[in-house]
Formats: C-alpha cells, structure tokens, sequence
C-alpha cells in the first residue's frame, strides 16, 4: 500500500501545471521555428514554401513572392499570438 501518490498522479497534478506555461510557450516556438525553416530550406532544395518562393522569384512573377511573403509573416504573427493567448490562460 502506497503513502502518497503514484508518478502519474505525481505528474498530472503536480508537474504538468506548475510547467504547462513554459511547455506550451516552447511548443509555439518550434513551431514558429519549423515555419521559418521551411522557408528557408526550401531555397536549397529542401521543399515547404521557400521552393514555392524561389521557383517563383525565378519566374519574376512579384505578385506570387508577394503573398508568400505575407503569408509567411501572418503565420509567424499567428505563433506569436496563440503564444501569448496559451500564456495568458494558463497562468
């Protein structure tokens, strides 16, 4: 018979939200990172939106980079602000 609690109890009551703050700020992140790295590993061959975006500065056709490009800032914002909104409801 157990004094206490089991680990998983340990886990789910103790640990996950006293870190869930700091766990769901670094999961943003890597995303925000994964979406930026796409672009960039796209223009040496890697594929993601920076193939997209070079095979159309390639083609000169500015109206395409244009919305890639904007589209690449709307989901870095978009990171940025689900970020700071699982922030605000977790603490």
């Amino acid at each position: 018979m157990e004094n206490g609690s089991g680990r998983i109890q340990a886990f789910f009551y103790a640990l996950l939200p006293q870190n869930a703050a700091e766990l769901a700020s670094y999961t943003v992140y890597r995303w925000e990172c994964a979406i930026r790295s796409s672009a960039v590993l796209g223009f040496v061959g890697a594929g993601g939106l920076g193939q997209q975006m070079d095979a159309s500065m390639k083609m000169f056709n500015g109206g395409e980079v244009a919305t890639i490009l904007i589209v690449l800032m709307i989901l870095v914002a978009l990171a940025d602000r689900v970020s700071s909104w699982l922030r605000r409801v977790i603490s």
